[in-house]
C-alpha cells in the first residue's frame, strides 16, 4: 500500500508542486541576496571614490600649504643673504694700537724694557681687525640661516599636523 500511495498522480503532483514552490522561493531569495549585495557593493564603491577624492583634495591642500611655507622660507633666506652681502662689505673693525707701556699696569713681576716697548710700535694708528669682524658676521649669518631653517621646519610640521598658517 505505501507504494501505491507514492505512485498516485495527485501525490506526485503535490510533491512536484512543493518542490517547484521551494525552488522558486530559494531562487527569489538568492536573487534578493544578490541584488542586495550588488547595492551594497555600489554604495561601498561610491564611498571609496568619495574617500579617495577627499584624500586627494586634502593632499593637494597640504601640498599647497607646504609650498607656501617653503616659499616664505626661501624668501626669508634670500633676504638674509642679500642683506648680509650688502652689509659685509661695510664691516670695519679697528682698534687703536697700544704699546706695552701704554697698557695699565697689572700686578705682578713682569717687567718690560724700554727697548722692547720701542720695538712694538709707537702706539699710534689702528690695528685692522676686518677679517675677524667678517668671520664673526659670517657666524652670525650662519646662525640666522639655522634659525630660519628651524622656523621653516616648524611651519612644515604645523602644516602636516593640520594647524596650517
Amino acid at each position: 500500500m505505501p507504494w501505491t500511495l507514492l505512485l498516485n498522480p495527485r501525490v506526485i503532483g503535490a510533491v512536484v508542486a512543493f518542490l517547484a514552490l521551494a525552488g522558486y522561493t530559494v531562487g527569489i531569495y538568492e536573487k534578493g541576496v544578490h541584488t542586495e549585495r550588488a547595492k551594497w557593493q555600489v554604495i561601498q564603491a561610491q564611498a571609496e571614490v568619495k574617500a579617495q577624492e577627499q584624500a586627494r583634495l586634502t593632499e593637494q591642500q597640504t601640498a599647497a600649504n607646504v609650498a607656501e611655507v617653503s616659499k616664505d622660507y626661501e624668501k626669508k633666506i634670500e633676504t638674509l643673504h642679500r642683506n648680509y652681502s650688502a652689509w659685509i662689505d661695510t664691516v670695519r673693525l679697528r682698534v687703536p694700537k697700544r704699546t706695552a707701556n701704554s697698557l695699565p699696569k697689572a700686578p705682578g713681576t713682569a717687567k718690560r724694557t724700554d727697548a722692547a716697548a720701542a720695538e712694538s710700535g709707537s702706539g699710534t694708528g689702528e690695528t685692522n681687525l676686518d677679517g675677524i669682524a667678517k668671520s664673526i658676521a659670517a657666524i652670525g649669518k650662519d646662525l640666522d640661516d639655522c634659525s630660519e631653517q628651524v622656523l621653516g621646519l616648524q611651519g612644515l610640521i604645523k602644516t602636516y599636523q593640520g594647524k596650517g598658517k
